[in-house]
């Protein structure tokens, strides 16, 4: 499939205005994967290194309106589950796709997970990376991983959660640790992550997720999406770390509750396993999309 002629980045309408896309490898003859950032709110410049991993087919790259390059709107009207899911139709039809392959990470895998329950015809494969399909699974977790932390770490989290003692040296210093032990176990994390992060829209992520990932306070509180699970048919592979804050059990409940998916656990990783083991996660993503045994899931 060739993709229509844009150049390497360009914009697109969708409601509410316009989104910024980037077209990586766009010459290569593959069958074009579009790759939907998570947060809610932070850019897609994290996961820029997926496109060298598949270097035989475009990689589209876009941020979500309101985020990163895209048109700030800076209206909570837009920042809706269902507007979201449409962006990704919006930049299908721009392109003139008739099918591609959909890579969603963290908090963008509950914008790609109903595209998917949509729009199913469209796709050939799904990768959903550190997926929410159930925030109350997501919720168990977390307070699961809570109790595991040191018992200082625990007080500043738990002061925020019930407290909302959010603007302290204590909460600083524990969001730290879960950043390094569970975000991202990297020593330095690379320049992609570190922009990503710094340029989150707060905003619009304590709209739709809330401020503190141990309480959901947003409009995505009642995401719950088990039950689609056995009816879905679309070829999806689901990944996550070893050290994710999404757990890698409920990763194996929602594949095998699927009727046409695999899980990959990618070792000594956490929530960004193509920058913690990209080798790996490269060999993961490669394989699978090509439908070969290369590595064994």
């Amino acid at each position: 499939m060739i993709l229509n002629e844009y150049c390497s980045s360009a914009q697109c309408s969708v409601i509410g205005g316009t989104i910024t896309y980037t077209i990586a490898n766009e010459h290569a003859e593959g069958l074009p994967l579009i790759v939907v950032h998570g947060g809610p709110g932070t850019p897609h410049n994290y996961l820029a290194s997926v496109a060298s991993f598949l270097p035989e087919r475009p990689v589209i790259f876009y941020d979500q309106l309101d985020c990163g390059l895209s048109a700030k709107t800076n209206n909570p009207q837009w920042w809706q589950l269902e507007r979201f899911v449409d962006e990704i139709e919006k930049l299908r039809q721009h392109l003139g796709l008739q099918q591609f392959n959909l890579y969603a990470h963290s908090a963008g895998t509950m914008y790609a997970f109903d595209y998917a329950l949509a729009y199913p015809d469209k796709l050939v494969n799904l990768v959903l990376a550190s997926p929410v399909l159930s925030v109350n699974a997501y919720l168990a977790f977390m307070h699961e991983l809570l109790a595991t932390f040191p018992e200082h770490i625990q007080t500043a989290f738990r002061l925020a959660i019930e407290q909302n003692k959010t603007n302290t040296l204590e909460l600083m210093e524990a969001t730290a640790y879960f950043a390094e032990h569970h975000l991202c176990r990297l020593p330095i994390w690379p320049d992609e992550m570190f922009e990503s992060s710094v340029n989150t829209n707060t905003q619009l992520r304590d709209h739709m997720w809330g401020c503190n990932d141990f309480l959901i306070t947003g409009n995505l509180k009642e995401y719950e999406r088990l039950s689609c699970l056995s009816e879905f048919k679309v070829r999806t592979l689901i990944t996550v770390g070893q050290h994710d804050f999404i757990s890698p059990t409920s990763c194996k409940k929602y594949t095998e509750l699927m009727d046409n998916a695999q899980l990959a656990i990618i070792q000594d990783a956490s929530h960004n396993p193509h920058l913690e083991q990209p080798r790996l996660y490269a060999d993961v993503l490669c394989s699978w999309l090509e439908g070969t045994q290369k590595y064994s899931f």
